[in-house]
């Protein structure tokens, strides 16, 4: 019993300067993903900067997507969003009411249902 409370299931692989991310080790590809608060009622707090690729393990990873989910509840205002980006995914800023500033660049070819519901 002791042995099952220890174990921690994390909602990320990595965290780099705050932000959350998956990785794909074959393609060197990452994804920014749900910080791991799972009561839902608050996310990322600090405005946020993506950045174009980050370095895990002497290994440099571009930063491809925001994952499902992403930013769900989370407080910022606004978001910089690189050109390496290429899809935001489902409810990836739902519930952002504080989010007032986003630019998406044009190198996003989808974004999925519900990306952007209840912001504002």
């Amino acid at each position: 019993m002791a042995l099952m409370s220890a174990i921690v299931t994390l909602a990320h692989d990595v965290e780099v300067d705050g932000i959350c991310y998956n990785l794909n080790h074959e393609t060197k590809e990452a994804s920014v993903t749900f910080n791991g608060n799972k009561n839902k009622t608050k996310g990322y707090e600090n405005n946020i900067t993506i950045p174009t690729n980050i370095t895990i393990d002497n290994e440099l990873y571009k930063v491809t997507s925001i994952g499902e989910e992403a930013f769900m509840f989370s407080s910022f205002k606004s978001i910089t969003i690189p050109n390496s980006i290429s899809s935001i995914g489902e409810d990836a800023f739902y519930g952002c009411k504080n989010l007032t500033s986003i630019t998406i660049p044009n190198s996003v070819t989808s974004i999925d249902e519900g990306a952007f519901f209840y912001c504002m």
